[in-house]
């Protein structure tokens, strides 16, 4: 995947939130840097995740209990809006979770912001604020 079009970084970030919202952790993955670095505030709380195993073991984790909870918690991220500088790579993204009905989940808004690797088109960095109570 070559980042060469601004449409080339928005895809990036929307098939990972695509993964996410079919359960594919591999899918998310394969949007990633080897050598990647991975902030959630929500989740972290202090330093970044740093490599793919890092962040398949995390998300291994955040899939595994959605799905230990029998499906009943089917919640979508949606995209709201996005934002780039394409002679950075860099990107932002709002967005909110959904449940299956539709129902936008309280207290569910987050900002994700990304730096991509220009040559490759993968996501180099990525720091994620989601709102709480």
């Amino acid at each position: 995947l070559a980042a060469t079009s601004s449409s080339t970084w928005f895809t990036i970030i929307e098939q990972c939130f695509h993964a996410f919202n079919q359960r594919d952790l591999d899918g998310m993955l394969a949007c990633f840097a080897p050598d990647c670095q991975y902030e959630d505030t929500l989740w972290e709380g202090s330093g970044a995740i740093v490599g793919k195993e890092q962040l398949r073991a995390r998300w291994d984790r955040i899939l595994s209990s959605l799905s230990m909870l029998g499906g009943s918690i089917d919640v979508q991220i949606i995209v709201d809006a996005m934002a780039q500088d394409p002679s950075t790579g860099t990107l932002a993204a709002q967005w909110h979770l959904e449940a299956a009905a539709g129902v936008t989940v309280p207290f569910s808004r987050g900002c994700s912001f990304y730096t991509t690797n220009l040559e490759t088109g993968l996501i180099q960095t990525a720091f994620r604020v989601m709102e709480t109570p």
